[in-house]
């Protein structure tokens, strides 16, 4: 071999052993700017984490009024709704009921009606009954029929039922259709509230 080939093969070996050098350089480099990538970027989701954190933390009375005003409209609006619906039920069932109880006069058996109505408030003859001008009759059959003498009066504005008063006007008791229809509205009330609010 001659010193030209050898100079040759010399300065060949040396650009690879120069090559191979840059080559284990440039992965050490990459290499080692992949860890500091990778730890900035998780000191960056870190601190970003941490910085969240103390934001949800913070009270900002302003953010803090927003979102309670927001909370008190909301459930606001949730108890007019529900109230609206309670009042349609509530009169929806009562007009129902109206209806089928403003023609009680018609059934067959208005008679026992009244004379249930009136059974559970005629106990005495010092009293008076108020009836509706087309129950004379029919309220004077009932009280000769259990043997009572009572004062019997028209004018009562009911559907039907009757209104019996103490002589000195110390007790009054209405057992007319209309205030039966009362008492039922407000348990009506009372179980709708339930159903809806829990309420009793």
């Amino acid at each position: 071999m001659e010193i030209g080939e050898r100079s040759v093969m010399g300065v060949s070996e040396l650009l690879e052993a120069i090559e191979a050098r840059g080559k284990e350089e440039r992965e050490k480099i990459i290499s080692r700017s992949e860890k500091t990538a990778k730890r900035l970027i998780k000191e960056a989701k870190t601190r970003a984490k941490e910085v969240s954190q103390s934001i949800l933390q913070e009270e900002d009375p302003e953010l803090e009024a927003t979102r309670t005003r927001i909370l008190g409209e909301s459930e606001l609006r949730k108890k007019r709704s529900l109230s609206k619906v309670k009042n349609q039920v509530v009169e929806e069932v009562f007009e129902k009921a109206w209806q089928n109880l403003s023609k009680i006069r018609e059934r067959p058996d208005y008679h026992s009606i009244l004379e249930k109505l009136g059974g559970e408030i005629l106990k005495g003859e010092d009293v008076i009954v108020y009836v509706n001008e087309r129950d004379v009759t029919l309220i004077q059959k009932i009280l000769t029929s259990r043997g009572l003498n009572a004062e019997v009066k028209s004018g009562q504005n009911c559907v039907g039922g009757l209104v019996v008063e103490t002589r000195n006007g110390s007790v009054s008791i209405h057992n007319t259709i209309e205030s039966r229809l009362e008492k039922i509205r407000e348990l009506l009330i009372q179980e709708v509230n339930q159903i809806l609010f829990g309420e009793g």
